[in-house]
């Protein structure tokens, strides 16, 4: 029995210093996804919405194709979300700014569809 009792405290620090290893990999991975998020953003900002529709599906074209290693889908995934968000900011921008003449004034009237 006391030689189990040092094998089973020399086993824990070892999973502590696995699941510390494990945790501070997760941080380090989250903060260059946060990074490249950032960058990703900062990028497509003056693309058009044609720009970004086709970026779009250049990476969902990769990811139908099996091209992309499991390594990376979260990151294509994030990516493609980061250019999503860029053409329905850009759709949204365009439906506020779409105006209708009202035909007996002539005059910007907004559109209520």
């Amino acid at each position: 029995m006391s030689e189990e009792k040092p094998t089973k405290r020399s086993s824990k620090p070892s999973n502590r210093k696995a699941n510390h290893s494990k945790v501070t990999e997760q941080v380090q991975s989250s903060k260059s996804i946060d990074q490249m998020i950032k960058a990703w953003t900062k990028d497509v900002e003056n693309l058009s919405y044609e720009e970004s529709l086709q970026a779009l599906d250049l990476l969902l074209a990769q990811l139908q194709s099996d091209s992309v290693p499991v390594a990376d889908l979260q990151k294509h995934y994030i990516h493609g979300q980061v250019y999503l968000k860029h053409c329905e900011s850009l759709l949204n921008t365009l439906e506020t700014n779409i105006i209708e003449l009202d035909p007996d004034t002539m005059l910007p009237q907004e559109n209520h569809v």
